[in-house]
């Protein structure tokens, strides 16, 4: 799931990746890359400039996201996690700093979303209290499916513009 962010002194295409998962007996066996590298290639093809993220940077890298500080592309909100704090450009240019301040969707304007609570190397697998997922790293997107579903309306096919 994707969804809109806004840099109000800049015109490039931003959206933000909500957290992958993969069903944990399926785990290792490449099907969260795929995703990912599928996503990214539709995400480029209808002219999406940056795609930002806040997750694992071992897995994430995989798919050619990099550690990105606030000075780079402003957060919406704090950030618990500031490493997990991700992002790739997919135009042929390098990723520049986004100009602005950053602005999303009011279903993610929530403090909540942007705590990670996990860290992708000390904490073991935790079960989600909303659906009842087994997690190794996780954040509040990832368990609790009434974002989800908020993300999702944002989510409109079409070209960047469109959006």
């Amino acid at each position: 799931m994707v969804s809109r962010l806004r840099y109000d002194q800049d015109d490039r295409t931003v959206v933000v990746l909500a957290p992958v998962a993969v069903r944990t007996d399926r785990q290792g066996q490449g099907i969260g890359q795929q995703l990912l590298r599928y996503g990214l290639e539709a995400l480029r093809g209808r002219g999406v400039d940056v795609v930002l993220t806040y997750g694992d940077p071992a897995y994430y890298g995989k798919v050619g996201f990099g550690q990105i500080t606030e000075d780079v592309a402003q957060a919406p909100l704090p950030l618990s996690f500031p490493d997990g704090w991700l992002g790739q450009s997919l135009t042929d240019e390098p990723l520049t700093p986004l100009r602005g301040a950053c602005c999303c969707v009011p279903a993610l304007n929530s403090p909540e979303y942007w705590c990670l609570t996990t860290s992708p190397t000390t904490t073991p697998p935790q079960t989600c209290p909303t659906s009842g997922q087994i997690h190794a790293f996780s954040n509040a997107l990832t368990c609790r499916s009434e974002v989800v579903v908020c993300c999702s309306i944002e989510l409109r096919l079409g070209s960047a513009a469109e959006w």
